[in-house]
């Protein structure tokens, strides 16, 4: 492989047109893990808010032939309740959905951290949600996710 032209690749024709929907990926069970932790923050009617977005690489080599692709991904995104210092709350009906993430990873223990989830392999089921201004559009959504 030669040297890269960036320019003659930018104004080269393309052979065809590009999709532009991505088929969704198979409603069910399958495996991955978890590559990517990262935190958002934003602020809505007043208020900070904060979401965990996980990046799960799914690996269960049928389930990737089925949904026809060497590789796909999903976000697993969790809302988060926060402490007044800041901090992840605890306690009795606070961050259900991190607590079973976390325990999927084994890793929901005092002293572990949030990036003690990256490289652990869990269980993933995956559903489907309609757009709300199309609803043709359908988004692939982590419903749960168990030990492996």
């Amino acid at each position: 492989m030669g040297i890269f032209d960036s320019a003659s690749f930018l104004n080269s024709a393309l052979g065809g047109s590009n999709a532009t929907r991505r088929d969704p990926l198979p409603a069910g069970e399958t495996t991955g893990q978890i590559t990517k932790i990262d935190l958002v923050s934003g602020e809505k009617d007043g208020r900070a808010w904060y979401k965990l977005n996980s990046t799960i690489e799914l690996n269960d080599s049928s389930y990737l032939a089925s949904a026809n692709r060497e590789r796909a991904t999903i976000t697993y995104g969790i809302m988060l309740d926060m402490n007044e210092g800041g901090g992840v709350a605890m306690g009795p009906n606070k961050n259900v959905q991190l607590g079973k993430l976390r325990e999927a990873c084994g890793v929901n223990q005092r002293g572990k951290t949030l990036n003690d989830m990256v490289g652990q392999f869990i269980r993933v089921v995956i559903s489907h949600r309609p757009d709300k201004d199309d609803p043709s559009v359908i988004y692939d959504d982590v419903k749960a996710v168990a030990k492996l």
